[in-house]
């Protein structure tokens, strides 16, 4: 109930289109209690569908999956890196650093054992 405005508003969403058409019309009504007595004419008629703001929390919705989505890619692309450089780790020789730790030193002996000039 609006005072301002003097108008009712209820959810007929549950009410058949049947029954809602029968009930359109004015009525007059007769309220009293001990003290006072009050004659009341009121109308009920179909002024259209109040709807809910969906649009405002929709927006909102949609930016976290943007941000949701833009994570996403960025650590797939994260793992895919990782998994590249580890199966393709470059120019560097793996066992370089054990053998040097072991006074081993390859390159020298590349050189050591190479074809002998004649």
């Amino acid at each position: 109930w609006n005072s301002a405005t003097e108008v009712l508003i209820f959810n007929a969403s549950t009410v058949s289109e049947k029954t809602l058409n029968s009930w359109f019309g004015t009525y007059k009504c007769r309220v009293s209690n001990n003290y006072q007595e009050v004659n009341v004419e009121f109308t009920i008629s179909k002024k259209g569908i109040v709807a809910p703001k969906v649009a405002e929390t929709g927006f909102e919705l949609w930016w976290i999956a943007i941000i949701v989505a833009v994570l996403l890619i960025i650590i797939i692309i994260l793992i895919i890196f990782c998994c590249i450089k580890r199966n393709y780790p470059g120019e560097t020789y793996q066992l370089e650093k054990t053998e040097l730790k072991h006074h081993l030193n390859p390159k020298e002996e590349l050189l050591n054992q190479s074809f002998p000039e004649v």
